[in-house]
């Protein structure tokens, strides 16, 4: 099993072609080759953090969430965004809830707006990942060398030590392995904060 990185697909948003010029003609396009890059790195046990910014959803929209999610491989936890209100009602108090049970019994779910979780990254290294929406100065264990994870700023905001925007428009629409960040973090300047 592998994890995945990534944050404001905009799943059927017309406008966000033109606000961040992507390369698409239309969001059918958009969603297709969203989904394509998506299915092309990722594999049916995995798991995919997505960072916010899902989709847009509703009675206009070609695709609906559940088309959407139905063609997406892997288990998908949703780290809510500024315009998921769509993907979750996000004034439910159990956020972490299974919202959507997939056709491969895999999950999609939604998380708390900040998560902090810990993944194996060496022999017998762990690392923590801070993961939100957006980009902070400092996080949860900045300080001990945690990594912070973030989208919303469409590959427009440098990363601040060790941070990555997992964006697609950062990452040529692709998905992030835990692999390619340890190669990206180890290349980052320390956190500003860390305790030396």
């Amino acid at each position: 099993m592998n994890y995945f990185f990534t944050a404001d697909t905009h799943f059927n948003h017309d406008n966000i072609i033109r606000y961040c010029q992507r390369p698409f003609k239309n969001a059918e396009k958009m969603n297709e080759t969203l989904i394509t890059n998506w299915n092309s790195v990722v594999g049916e046990k995995d798991t995919v953090y997505h960072l916010g910014d899902f989709g847009f959803f509703g009675s206009k929209r070609v695709l609906t969430l559940a088309d959407i999610v139905a063609q997406l491989k892997g288990n998908i936890i949703v780290i809510p965004g500024s315009h998921d209100k769509g993907v979750a009602n996000l004034d439910q108090p159990a956020l972490n809830r299974v919202t959507i049970q997939r056709p491969s019994h895999s999950l999609f779910m939604i998380a708390p707006p900040l998560l902090t979780a810990m993944f194996q990254t060496g022999q017998p290294a762990l690392q923590a990942i801070v993961m939100c929406h957006y980009a902070m100065r400092v996080w949860p264990l900045s300080h001990y060398g945690s990594w912070q994870l973030f989208g919303h700023s469409h590959g427009h905001l440098k990363p601040q030590g060790k941070q990555w925007d997992v964006g697609v428009d950062a990452n040529d629409f692709f998905p992030v392995s835990l692999d390619q960040l340890k190669a990206i973090m180890q290349a980052q300047v320390d956190n500003a904060d860390l305790l030396k």
